[in-house]
């Protein structure tokens, strides 16, 4: 798991394959062996003898379509996952997957579209698991609202940020401790602050994200100004500020793909062509199906290119 020596994790798990060769799991570890070097034709075929061996093991169809996705087989990938998600209780999680797959393909329009009609259909859910219903109903607006800041489409952000803001306070109140409060009231802050970035009003901006780093003052967290310093950074891009840009996203997220694509863009932007290609490179180089990936990589790869 911490890609110490795939090469040895290989060997070992074709070892596991030699001694279980009718074990899916063993298939699947070689599989993740060759992934993790970036053979992906060899762990599409593990993952395939996996699948021959159970047909209902939801795991492999999910490592199959991501694969497949990162091969270029998209609409195989597409089927890899509806098929995960017919048999596995985890239903969100594969409908997320297919849609990102349309942001592969430089569609995000589309994937946008696809996560609003999710997050309608949640909506008209009138029984069953109604907490449920509308976590997932959230989660669907969030990643459109994330897909709003990126095509800077202001207008619509302007509409899912009423919608996201009684839905993300509702989910809080289910947690029930003011540090859940206090960071619901943050997140709110930082799509107002977003929405007026994409806007062009940067002085709202930075008025408001000062609002969102008095608001967790009393929060004892030592990460809880990442989104704080990701969105000044991204504030500070917008106006080319370049340096002021790249400190801010350094004290943001490491871990964020996002983030390390902004921090790309401001080194280019500070003519620091080496840096901004060793992030660019490791933005183009993940292969885990996400949604910052799928908004991504079509863009990177061509840079890339």
């Amino acid at each position: 798991g911490e890609k110490k020596d795939p090469a040895k994790g290989q060997e070992y798990a074709a070892k596991v394959v030699a001694l279980a060769p009718n074990s899916p799991g063993a298939h699947i570890s070689l599989g993740d062996a060759y992934r993790a070097q970036n053979d992906l034709s060899n762990a599409a075929k593990e993952y395939q003898k996996a699948i021959d061996l159970d047909p209902t093991a939801a795991g492999a169809y999910f490592k199959l379509g991501h694969a497949n996705l990162f091969q270029g087989k998209i609409e195989e990938a597409r089927k890899n996952f509806k098929a995960a998600g017919e048999k596995d209780e985890r239903k969100l999680f594969a409908e997320m997957m297919q849609y990102y797959t349309y942001g592969y393909e430089g569609d995000s329009k589309k994937m946008m579209k696809m996560l609003l009609d999710a997050a309608d259909e949640r909506g008209k859910q009138t029984g069953g698991d109604m907490n449920k219903a509308r976590s997932e109903q959230l989660q669907f607006l969030d990643a459109a609202a994330t897909i709003a800041v990126h095509n800077g489409d202001a207008a619509t952000l302007k509409k899912l940020i009423p919608r996201i803001t009684p839905l993300s306070k509702e989910m809080m109140t289910i947690v029930g401790t003011p540090e859940a409060m206090l960071f619901h009231e943050s997140d709110m802050l930082r799509w107002k602050a977003l929405q007026e970035i994409t806007e062009g009003n940067f002085a709202a901006a930075k008025a408001t994200a000062e609002q969102m780093k008095a608001v967790l003052e009393p929060v004892k967290d030592g990460r809880k100004l990442e989104a704080y310093h990701y969105t000044l950074g991204y504030l500070k891009l917008k106006q080319q500020q370049y340096k002021e840009a790249v400190d801010h996203l350094r004290m943001a997220d490491q871990l964020s793909l996002y983030n390390q694509y902004l921090m790309a863009k401001a080194y280019e932007g500070l003519g620091d062509k080496e840096n901004a290609m060793k992030h660019y490179k490791e933005v183009g180089s993940n292969n885990f199906n996400s949604l910052d990936n799928a908004l991504l990589r079509h863009e990177v790869k061509k840079k890339l290119d």
